[in-house]
C-alpha cells in the first residue's frame, strides 16, 4: 500500500478538450487559501490546446504535474489519478468549473470536525452560466453531520445534485479503492458515491455554497442523446447495485427499485417508435425478470406504490402521455 501524506490534499482534474475553460479552473486552484496540494492534470488524449495549458501551469507551479493517456474517458481518468494521488486526502474539480478560494480549506476543516476523522465533506453547489470574477467574500461555514440513512435519502430525493456528483467532494484518499469509479459513461458519480456511502456511517456537509457549476454551450449534459445514455447507464446501474446490496445495506434497496422502474418507464417512453426500441424493450425485460421479485417482496414500498411502479412500466400510451406532459419525452 502506498505512503499517504497526511497533510496533503490532491487535486485530480480530468482534462479533454477544455481550453476554453481550463484557465478558470486552474485559477480556481492557484488562489485557493489551503495551500498544501498536490495539482494532478490528467490530459485524456485532449486534441486542442489543453494538453499546452497544462504543460505550461505545471511549468510555473511545482506543486503541479501534468500525466498524458490516450483518451480513456471520464472514469478511467478519475481512477488514474488516484492511484497517482500521494495526497491523504483527495478531489476531484472538473477542468470547466470553478470554486471558492476557501473551498479546499473548509473541507479540510469539516472532514476533520471536532477532531473526528470523517470519511468524506462536501459543500453546496451553484449552477452558474458565467465564471465569477470576484467570488463572494462572506462565507460563514455550517457543517452539518449527516447519517448514512440521510445520506440514502437525500441522493435518491429530487434534485439530489449536491449528493450525487464527485466534483464538490473531498474524500480520505484511503477509502477509496481502484475501482472508484466504474465503466459508465454517464451517471458514473452517482455510481460511485451510492457504492461509498454504503461503507460509512456519516459524513460532513458544509451548506455553504462554494462550488460553481459552469454551464456552457456544446456541455454533454444538454444534448438528447446524452439524455438517453444516462438512462440506460442507470438503468444498467440501478439493476447492478441493487444485486451487491447485502447485510445492513439492504434497507436501501426500496430507493433503488423506485428510481430503477421509473427510470425504464420513461426510457421505454423515449424510445417508443424508434430503430432501437427493441433492444431497450429487451433490456427492461430482462431487468424487470431479475428485480420484480424484490419489488413485490419489499415492505418498505407500499402495495399501492408495487402496483404503480408496475402500471407505469407498463402503461403504453398512458405513461407515455404523462411523460410528454412532464416534459421526459
Amino acid at each position: 500500500m502506498k505512503e499517504l501524506k497526511e497533510d496533503i490534499i490532491s487535486v485530480v482534474v480530468p482534462v479533454f478538450n477544455a481550453e476554453a475553460y481550463l484557465p478558470y479552473c486552474l485559477r480556481s486552484i492557484e488562489s485557493q487559501t489551503y495551500k498544501n496540494l498536490e495539482i494532478l492534470l490528467i490530459d485524456d488524449g485532449s486534441t486542442d490546446g489543453s494538453c499546452r495549458l497544462c504543460d505550461e501551469y505545471a511549468a510555473r507551479d511545482p506543486r503541479a504535474r501534468v500525466i498524458h493517456q490516450e483518451n480513456r474517458k471520464l472514469w478511467a481518468t478519475r481512477n488514474r489519478g488516484l492511484s497517482e494521488a500521494q495526497g491523504a486526502y483527495i478531489i476531484f474539480p472538473d477542468a470547466d468549473d470553478c470554486f471558492h478560494p476557501e473551498m479546499i480549506r473548509l473541507l479540510h476543516d469539516a472532514i476533520n470536525l471536532d477532531g473526528k476523522a470523517y470519511p468524506m465533506a462536501m459543500c453546496g453547489v451553484c449552477k452558474t452560466t458565467s465564471y465569477m470574477a470576484e467570488p463572494p467574500s462572506s462565507i460563514s461555514p455550517r457543517p452539518v453531520v449527516l447519517s448514512q440513512e440521510e445520506l440514502f435519502k437525500r441522493t435518491f430525493a429530487d434534485h439530489n445534485l449536491i449528493y450525487s456528483v464527485t466534483w464538490n467532494k473531498l474524500f480520505r484518499t484511503e477509502l477509496l479503492d481502484s475501482s472508484f469509479q466504474r465503466e459508465y459513461l454517464r451517471g458514473q458519480d452517482l455510481d460511485s458515491n451510492l457504492r461509498f456511502y454504503q461503507k460509512v456511517d456519516s459524513v460532513v456537509y458544509v451548506e455553504n455554497t462554494l462550488y460553481y457549476w459552469v454551464q456552457h454551450p456544446g456541455q454533454l449534459t444538454r444534448t438528447a442523446d446524452n439524455l438517453d445514455l444516462r438512462y440506460e447507464c442507470q438503468i444498467r446501474m440501478f439493476s447492478r447495485n441493487l444485486q451487491d446490496l447485502a447485510g445492513e445495506n439492504l434497507k436501501y434497496k426500496h430507493y433503488y427499485l423506485d428510481k430503477l422502474y421509473k427510470r425504464m418507464a420513461i426510457y421505454k417512453g423515449r424510445v417508443k417508435g424508434r430503430p432501437e426500441q427493441k433492444a431497450i424493450d429487451a433490456l427492461c425485460r430482462k431487468v424487470e425478470r431479475e428485480t420484480v421479485a424484490e419489488l413485490l417482496r419489499s415492505k418498505e414500498v407500499s402495495v399501492f406504490k408495487r402496483v404503480g411502479l408496475l402500471l407505469f412500466l407498463h402503461g403504453g400510451f398512458l405513461t407515455r402521455l404523462w411523460l410528454r406532459a412532464t416534459n421526459n419525452l
